[in-house]
Order: C-alpha cells, then structure tokens, then sequence
C-alpha cells in the first residue's frame, strides 16, 4: 500500500482481496512489530498509519495560515 500513508481494516482487505480477519491479524502484527501505528483509539474501525513515511511527508511543512 505505497500509495496511501493510512489503512483500515476494511480498505485492506477490497484492495488485496482478502478477508476481514486476515487483513485484520496483518495490520495487527504489522503494528505489533512496529511498522504501523493505530491513531483512531477506536475498538472498531480502527485506522493505522505508517508513521515514518507520514513523518517524511510532514518534514518541513509549514501551515499556510497560523
């Protein structure tokens, strides 16, 4: 998923065509081994970002307006 910096459950799984719980235990291992992080704190759909990535994307960004 090099295109998209956050991920649910359910995005996963239509873009990989795989089941919910598979996609479900992927993202969880992923999050348990580091890569991604869960940001929503929600028990369902949670949303999982990879932090590093977004962390480059930010890098010297300045908002427009403060």
């Amino acid at each position: 998923m090099k295109r998209l910096p956050q991920v649910t459950v359910s995005l996963l799984a239509k873009v990989l065509q795989m089941s919910a719980p598979t996609a479900r235990s992927a993202l969880n291992h992923m999050k348990f081994i580091g890569i991604l992080e869960e940001v929503s704190g929600k028990k369902r759909d949670k949303v999982y970002v990879y932090r590093k990535y977004l962390d480059i994307l930010e890098d010297g960004a300045e908002p427009f307006f403060t």
